[in-house]
C-alpha cells in the first residue's frame, strides 16, 4: 500500500496543480467559547480584548473590544522609508516612527456595575 493514504491515489492527474482558495474567516466567537469552557463569564469574571482589524467583533454575541494596529499605516510608512533609502535620503541614525493604534472599547472589557440585592421587607420588630 505504499504511496497511498486513506484510500486516495498516490499520483495526481497531469495538469496544473489544484488549489482551494478561501478567504480567511476569523473565528470571532472562539474567545467567548473558550471562556465558557472554563466557566468564566465575560465581562463579569474575565475582561477580554482582542488584537484584530476585523469589524466583525462588533457583531459577536457579546461585542469584543479590539486593538487595531493599523497595518495599512504601517505599510505606507515602511514603503516611504524604503523609497527614501533607495533614493539616498540621508538619516543621521536609525529612523524611529510611532504609528498610532486604535482601541475600540466594547462590552467585553467594561466591568458591569455591582448588582444590588434587594431583600424582602422585614416585619416590624415586636417588643
Amino acid at each position: 500500500m505504499r504511496g497511498r493514504r486513506r484510500g486516495r491515489p498516490a499520483a495526481r492527474p497531469p495538469g496544473p496543480a489544484r488549489r482551494r482558495v478561501r478567504p480567511l474567516r476569523p473565528q470571532r466567537d472562539r474567545p467567548l467559547a473558550a471562556a465558557r469552557r472554563y466557566g468564566l463569564r465575560v465581562p463579569d469574571d474575565l475582561l477580554l480584548v482582542c488584537c484584530s482589524e476585523s469589524a466583525g467583533y462588533a457583531t459577536t454575541e457579546l461585542p469584543l473590544t479590539t486593538l487595531s494596529l493599523k497595518p495599512r499605516r504601517i505599510g505606507t510608512a515602511v514603503v516611504q522609508l524604503l523609497i527614501d533609502a533607495i533614493e539616498g535620503v540621508e538619516n543621521d541614525g536609525p529612523v524611529e516612527q510611532v504609528i498610532p493604534t486604535e482601541l475600540i472599547v466594547r462590552t467585553s472589557s467594561q466591568r458591569r456595575p455591582p448588582r444590588t440585592t434587594v431583600s424582602p421587607p422585614r416585619s416590624p420588630a415586636k417588643d
